[in-house]
């Protein structure tokens, strides 16, 4: 991707905007030893005011733009980037961002909306002693029922998470939930490495199981397991998922930000 915009040290930026306020402070949690190891993986496209617009450019020419004044962060991405670059781009950005983007150039659309959710753990949760926590070998037979699991997840989801390779991606965790009698009642998977953050995802309880607690059961799982870890637990959710969002509030999750995903037609 071309763009008309200076690079600047990437460490001065990132101390700049490492204060919680930074409405991109999930993504920079997520991509901080990228970022601050400066591996070029991910480029960062600054205005004057970092907080309020930055944009970070990975090689595939993906863009998360986050800031804290809408008008000002559009007017930086439209006069800094090259505009058939970006709208070739995958964008995430956040919902006031994005509004002002469709009120300047309604051609961008939204192809995806989630909400991020935070919960920080205080104390272990009540034991289960009738179910079984445990994290998947990385063996062949595992890549079988990982395979399984993502594409029923996927057809019930309507969703296309890439099944990862459970050998090769050395840094990734999943875990099942399985009754006294060893069977498998519920998955989880945790892809998204970080320092100071659980990060879980692709969360599913097998049909037959559903209403009988075990997604209780599990979240009290993880949180026991990042709890251990001395970290907070988190997650990304669609917007339109009312049952899990439902279930996370109840759990005690807040939901701390958006990201909105817009691509120009």
């Amino acid at each position: 991707m071309s763009c008309k915009i200076l690079f600047m040290n990437q460490n001065t930026i990132l101390n700049e905007l490492s204060d919680s306020s930074f409405e991109g402070i999930n993504y920079l949690d997520l991509n901080w030893d990228k970022l601050s190891n400066n591996t070029g993986e991910i480029k960062i496209l600054f205005s004057e005011q970092p907080k309020k617009s930055t944009a970070f450019v990975s090689a595939d020419g993906t863009i998360h733009l986050y800031g804290s004044d809408p008008v000002f962060a559009v007017d930086h991405l439209l006069k800094n980037f090259d505009q058939q670059a970006l709208r070739s781009a995958s964008l995430f950005t956040t919902k006031p961002i994005m509004e002002r983007l469709q009120a300047v150039d309604p051609s961008f659309r939204e192809s995806f909306s989630f909400d991020y959710y935070n919960l920080k753990i205080k104390s272990r949760s009540s034991e289960h002693v009738e179910f079984d926590f445990l994290q998947i070998e990385k063996t062949e037979k595992s890549q079988v029922f990982l395979k399984h699991w993502y594409n029923t997840f996927n057809k019930e989801m309507d969703s296309s998470w890439i099944i990862p390779n459970i050998i090769v991606n050395t840094d990734y965790r999943f875990y099942v939930l399985k009754n006294r009698v060893g069977k498998i009642i519920g998955a989880v998977a945790n892809t998204l490495p970080s320092k100071k953050r659980f990060w879980f995802g692709r969360f599913y309880i097998w049909p037959e199981f559903r209403g009988t607690g075990v997604s209780l059961v599990m979240l009290n799982k993880l949180s026991d397991l990042a709890l251990g870890e001395g970290k907070d637990l988190s997650l990304l959710v669609q917007v339109d998922n009312k049952s899990a969002i439902e279930l996370y509030r109840k759990y005690g999750f807040i939901r701390n930000s958006e990201l909105r995903v817009l691509k120009a037609e």
